[in-house]
């Protein structure tokens, strides 16, 4: 049989994406490495905004939800400085197994088919299009094949179909832009609902480490630290050290993944594929979150495959909606905010600390880039932070230029361009990305 639309990987950009085409009228198949009842279970941070939700019109389960979160504290190396971010109803922390299961019910109950256990290993190209794909059946390793219209690559951070047309997409991933995570999920008592962000470039360089309250009795902590720089076991451990409650605690869950954490996709499209989620890099490059807008890059994606169906066309030209919708909602925000990521990583503890005590960054800024809203810095305000910053005046200068940069790359990607005239973007694009490392880091 030959379907309309196949998924590979029933995470959450794979499941929406499915759920959608199905619903849709589209056949759909959507094929996952994993058996049926271990899907969704994967490791993260398990936190997901309600506005994601919201915006694509979800309402998980009770039991598939731990409870909210309603504030964010980011702090400095020193722990003597903090930036407190609260807003009413801001998140959640899920159950991932039990939302991986809820996302894929949905999925089937809108008629997507659903093959498990196989591991899809390549793509099928005929005619310079990809037109299906090829793996491994893991219950009895006998070779499978499927053939469609048009495969969506959902497969996570292994993208393993991204990485085999590696000669025809955007799929560089350099060492500073993979987050290499380790997580443990321990029993705690939580007085509180806030999420907590320590920065420290000795014990997570590149990085971070987590706190996070699911619910009354567990807390999700862990580590994400730039590939190829220190074991994120390591760094951890030192953390562990300032929280003396989870010294005793038992540990539910562990484990360890990677997470790129880069600037979108572009094009996130090529002749008969489409890529979402970690795959497509439709991740936040500073936080590594990725659920909530893997989500709705699925929904924006089904849209464009309706689309493309619609014309007749699965070429690139006629997937091109994708990448020119997913950019102007959310992909505008995250270029902006790989360009703060990059300097982020170059900077040392004593800056971080300074940056963090004097103001010279200051939390309504951080709000505003966070925000996607774009970054204004007039003479008046550089003065005044000039004066605060004179022990550091360069990193005044280093500001200025990254406000620069971040707004120049926030209106690129909204302004992400036809397909006619993708080639003259794309040079704009890698030159502003390789002046951010010249200038910034």
């Amino acid at each position: 049989m030959k379907y309309d639309v196949i998924v590979v990987g029933a995470g959450p950009a794979g499941a929406i994406t499915a759920m959608h085409t199905a619903k849709s009228g589209l056949s759909t198949l959507l094929v996952d490495k994993e058996p049926k009842n271990k899907v969704g279970d994967k490791v993260c941070g398990n936190a997901v905004s309600l506005q994601h939700l919201k915006e694509i019109g979800l309402n998980p389960p009770s039991e598939a939800v731990y409870g909210t979160i309603d504030s964010i504290e980011i702090i400095s190396p020193d722990l003597k400085s903090k930036y407190c971010f609260s807003a009413e109803d801001a998140g959640v922390e899920i159950d991932r197994l039990k939302f991986g299961q809820y996302l894929l019910k949905l999925a089937l109950d809108s008629g997507a088919n659903f093959i498990e256990s196989v591991a899809i290993t390549s793509p099928i190209i005929e005619n310079n299009a990809v037109v299906g794909v090829s793996g491994i059946n893991l219950k009895d390793s006998s070779k499978v094949e499927f053939k469609g219209n048009v495969v969506v690559d959902a497969s996570g951070a292994a993208g393993v179909l991204r990485k085999k047309l590696h000669n025809y997409v955007d799929d560089i991933l350099d060492d500073d832009e993979t987050m290499v995570a380790f997580r443990e999920i321990r029993t705690t008592s939580n007085h509180n609902k806030t999420f907590k962000i320590f920065i420290n470039q000795q014990f997570s360089p590149g990085g971070y480490f987590w706190y996070v309250p699911m619910g009354e009795t567990l807390a999700n902590v862990g580590i994400g630290v730039r590939k190829n720089s220190i074991d994120p076991r390591v760094g951890y451990k030192e953390f562990l050290k300032f929280f003396p409650n989870l010294k005793d605690s038992k540990v539910v869950h562990v484990g360890s993944g990677i997470v790129p954490v880069r600037r979108p996709m572009a094009p996130a499209v090529w002749n008969g594929v489409v890529f979402v989620g970690d795959s497509g890099f439709t991740v936040d490059p500073i936080t590594g979150g990725g659920i909530g807008s893997s989500l709705e890059a699925g929904k924006i994606a089904a849209e464009s495959i309706v689309k493309a169906h619609e014309r007749g066309s699965f070429l690139q030209d006629s997937l091109w909606d994708f990448s020119l919708s997913y950019n102007k909602k959310i992909g505008h925000k995250y270029a902006s905010l790989d360009v703060v990521r990059i300097a982020l990583q170059a900077r040392t503890n004593e800056e971080i600390n300074f940056i963090m005590s004097s103001g010279i960054v200051s939390q309504d800024d951080l709000l505003k880039v966070t925000s996607g809203e774009e970054l204004r810095l007039n003479f008046l305000d550089a003065f005044m932070r000039a004066i605060a910053g004179v022990r550091h005046f360069s990193l005044l200068f280093l500001l200025l230029r990254l406000v620069k940069l971040s707004n120049e790359a926030k209106t690129l990607y909204y302004n992400f361009p036809t397909f006619s005239e993708f080639k003259a973007w794309k040079e704009k694009d890698l030159k502003l990305h390789k002046e951010a490392h010249r200038q910034l880091a």
